[in-house]
């Protein structure tokens, strides 16, 4: 991707962050939910449509990060836009603002299904009319699309969740903090956290079962790299930037008060 195509999407990112706002807390945290399991990229599958499309689907690709999607013909970005989910409604409803590429300006309406790792939607890209069923409608340019979660071999482990980081410094000493850890299109966001105050973020890519984290601070940052184990746990160690070069211990394991008062509710 071009610095270009880089700004404009860092840019609907940012957009999408400010429009995540607009909804009341309630509904936020529904649609966040819903949102969590469309992260990552998703290969199309099917395309249906009213006319006849001579769409090569191996090569088109959906990708949802946070609010943000890219819809692409290999390498070539198709879409750019943001996401806004409507919970509490069946089918689920979704409407795409296309920010940039095909039926741009458009507010695209939908509904969308997701079982496993397939995806279903149904648009109409002009925004028209919001669709009730997966089906095209003849004489308008309403699809029906289906997509196939592309799952990287060897990630069997979910990471998604909260956790314990627990630390061991150069003379043995030991820190502990709470760290939530969600994934974020095909990367990782995390979050650590102290009296409900956020002290450190980080950025994560994982490959098979070693997950490599870039961290940062106002006044610090660093690398952390960590096996990924049942549990979940994350055994792994960090070192700073601009440090004298230690490397130190790092161990995550699940928050089993979270879970215990997770379990409470059900």
């Amino acid at each position: 991707m071009n610095v270009r195509r880089l700004s404009l999407v860092v840019g609907v990112f940012l957009a999408s962050q400010a429009l995540s706002q607009d909804r009341p807390p309630a509904v936020r945290d529904d649609a966040r939910k819903d949102l969590a399991a469309l992260q990552g990229t998703w290969q199309l599958e099917s395309l249906e449509t009213a006319k006849e499309s001579k769409v090569d689907v191996k090569n088109r690709t959906l990708f949802i990060g946070g609010d943000l999607f890219l819809s692409r013909d290999g390498e070539h970005v198709l879409q750019v836009g943001n996401l806004r989910l409507v919970p509490g409604k069946s089918p689920r409803r979704i409407d795409v603002v296309v920010r940039k590429g095909l039926h741009e300006d458009n507010t695209m309406l939908g509904i969308y299904e997701i079982k496993d790792d397939t995806l279903k939607m149904c648009f109409d890209p002009e925004g028209e009319g919001r669709p009730s069923t997966f089906a095209t409608k003849a004489d308008t340019s309403r699809f029906v699309a289906v997509y196939k979660r592309i799952r990287a071999a060897g990630e069997t482990i979910d990471i998604c969740g909260k956790f314990i980081c627990t630390s061991y410094g150069a003379e043995g000493k030991k820190k502990s903090l709470p760290v939530e850890i969600e994934k974020r299109g095909d990367a990782y966001f995390l979050k650590w956290t102290t009296e409900g105050k956020v002290v450190y973020i980080g950025a994560g890519i994982r490959q098979g079962n070693t997950l490599s984290v870039a961290y940062f601070n106002p006044g610090n940052a660093g690398l952390s790299v960590y096996k990924i184990e049942k549990g979940p746990r994350l055994i792994g160690v960090f070192t700073d930037v601009g440090g004298p070069g230690l490397v130190a211990r790092e161990e995550m394991h699940l928050d089993r008060e979270v879970r215990f008062e997770a379990s409470k509710g059900r």
